[in-house]
């Protein structure tokens, strides 16, 4: 059961965000002037979710990433995903999105917590030297960060 807690968090996180789809369609946006907000918190989602892969892709290593977005957050693909599941609030504020969105971001606070202790194991010294030098979810010290060690 230990072994696959992480797998059943992301199935949780896509029940979450189904629901949330499914709520967001049903129930009309009460303040239509916080829609396009949550487009654009969406696409800030999507971009760094994209660049995340984009960059794991790019560089096909079994060490430690830590150029690119990845200079700035251990955790850049979560990162994105719980951003997007904030935007979900924007498009509809009843509380099932709210619920759904707190759910799905919790799931994957977790997930990011289990692969973090999985990294650990997985590259040892290099990687917990990598996590005293990069947050894991904060963007904004992360390029605070990366800025004052250039």
């Amino acid at each position: 059961m230990k072994k696959h807690i992480d797998n059943i968090l992301m199935v949780v996180a896509g029940i979450a965000l189904v629901s949330n789809f499914v709520f967001i369609n049903l129930i009309p946006p009460i303040y239509k002037f916080l829609v396009p907000i949550g487009f654009i918190i969406l696409g800030i989602g999507i971009s760094l979710f994209l660049l995340s892969v984009l960059e794991h892709r790019r560089k096909r290593t079994t060490k430690v990433i830590c150029r690119g977005v990845y200079g700035f957050v251990r955790n850049p693909m979560y990162l994105g995903a719980i951003i997007m599941y904030f935007s979900h609030i924007f498009f509809s504020l009843c509380w099932w999105v709210a619920a759904g969105t707190l759910v799905g971001i919790v799931s994957i606070y977790i997930t990011i917590l289990i692969e973090e202790q999985k990294n650990i194991n997985r590259f040892g010294e290099e990687y917990t030297h990598y996590m005293q030098n990069v947050p894991r979810i904060n963007i904004f010290t992360g390029i605070k960060g990366y800025f004052l060690k250039q």
